[in-house]
C-alpha cells in the first residue's frame, strides 16, 4: 500500500509547474505592454496555486483535477481582466494557452496519483 504522502507529492509537484507555465505564458504575451505590473501577474500566479490546491483537496481524483483546472482558469481570467487591467482579448489568449497546459499537467498528475495508490 502506498502512503498518502506519496500521492500528495505528485500534486505538490504539479502546482508550482502550473504557476511557472502561467507566468511564462503571461509575460511572453505581455512583453510589449510595459504598463502591466509584473508583480500583479506574479500575485495572480501564486494565488492560482491556492485556488487549484483547494479545489483538488475538496474533490479528489480525475474529476477533481478537471474541476480544479476550470476553477483556476476562471480565477486567472477574472484576475487578469479586472485586477491586472489586461484587455479581454489578450487575457483570453493567455488563459487559453494556460488552460491547455494546465489540463495536461493536472490529468497527468491525477493519473500518476491513481497509479501510485493502486501499486
Amino acid at each position: 500500500m502506498v502512503s498518502l504522502d506519496k500521492k500528495k507529492n505528485w500534486r505538490n509537484l504539479v502546482f508550482p509547474v502550473n504557476t511557472v507555465v502561467f507566468y511564462i505564458l503571461a509575460l511572453s504575451m505581455l512583453i510589449a505592454k510595459e504598463e502591466t505590473g509584473r508583480w500583479r501577474v506574479v500575485a495572480v500566479a501564486i494565488a492560482s496555486i491556492l485556488v487549484q490546491a483547494s479545489v483538488r483537496e475538496l474533490v479528489p481524483g480525475l474529476t477533481g483535477a478537471v474541476i480544479a483546472v476550470v476553477a483556476t482558469v476562471v480565477f486567472v481570467a477574472v484576475a487578469l481582466i479586472t485586477w491586472c487591467d489586461i484587455e479581454r482579448r489578450m487575457a483570453l489568449k493567455i488563459v487559453g494557452a494556460y488552460f491547455g497546459c494546465s489540463i495536461v499537467l493536472s490529468l497527468f498528475s491525477a493519473i500518476l496519483s491513481a497509479q501510485a495508490s493502486a501499486g
